[in-house]
C-alpha cells in the first residue's frame, strides 16, 4: 500500500490480531441464517479481517447508515484484498480531496435489502445465466454460479467469490469477499 493510504487509515483503523483462519477472524463466520446479534456495521468494525473496510466506511460517515436500521447487504472484501489492489489504485479513492468517489466506490459493495445465497440461487435459476444487481452506488454486478459457490463480477470483468456467505445481523447480510468490487469508470 502507499503512504498515501496509510496515512488515510492511520488514524480510523480498528486494532486488533490478524492471525488465525478467516473464519476464526470474522465474529459470526459459518454462514447462519439466524439473526446474530448488532448491525452489519458492528460486524465489520470487530472483525480483524475488515479493518481496511471499516475505516474506509468511517471515513465517508457510511458507518452511520450501516449502523441504522435500513435493511442492506454489504459484500464485504477482507484486507488482503484492498492489498491486492494495483497500488496506485486507491490513492484515487483515499485523497481526501476526493470523498464522493471513495463513497461511490464503497456503495458499490452495498445493495439495499437482506440477499443472501438462496436469493441469489433463486434469481440465477428464473434467469437461466448471469443475473444483474444494482447496487447503491449504482454499479451493476453479475451473479453467477462456479459449482456450489456464488460469484459476483464487477463492471471491469473482476470475478469474486463469496469467502463466508450470509452473516446475518439485525439490519442486514454480510457477505464476505475475497477481492474488491471496482467502478467500471
Amino acid at each position: 500500500m502507499h503512504f498515501i493510504l496509510k496515512a488515510f487509515l492511520a488514524g480510523y483503523l480498528v486494532l486488533g490480531s490478524a492471525g488465525g483462519a478467516l473464519s476464526g477472524n470474522i465474529p459470526g463466520a459459518g454462514g447462519t441464517s439466524a439473526s446474530s446479534g448488532g448491525n452489519v456495521m458492528q460486524m465489520i468494525a470487530s472483525s480483524p479481517e475488515h479493518s481496511t473496510l471499516a475505516a474506509m466506511l468511517q471515513a465517508t460517515g457510511l458507518d452511520q447508515t450501516l449502523a441504522g436500521k435500513g435493511v442492506f447487504t454489504v459484500f464485504a472484501p477482507v484486507n488482503s484484498a484492498f492489498s491486492a489492489l494495483h497500488p496506485g489504485m486507491l490513492d484515487q479513492y483515499t485523497h481526501p480531496a476526493k470523498r464522493a468517489e471513495l463513497t461511490r466506490f464503497l456503495n458499490c459493495h452495498i445493495l439495499l435489502g437482506r440477499i443472501d445465497t438462496a436469493t441469489l440461487r433463486r434469481m440465477l435459476a428464473v434467469q437461466a445465466g448471469p443475473y444483474m444487481i444494482k447496487t447503491l452506488g449504482g454499479c451493476y454486478l453479475g451473479v453467477e454460479a462456479n459449482g456450489a459457490m456464488i460469484q459476483l463480477r464487477d463492471e471491469r470483468g473482476t470475478v469474486v467469490s463469496i469467502l463466508a456467505p450470509d452473516l446475518r445481523r439485525s439490519n442486514g447480510e454480510i457477505q464476505v469477499i475475497d477481492k474488491v468490487l471496482i467502478p467500471g469508470n
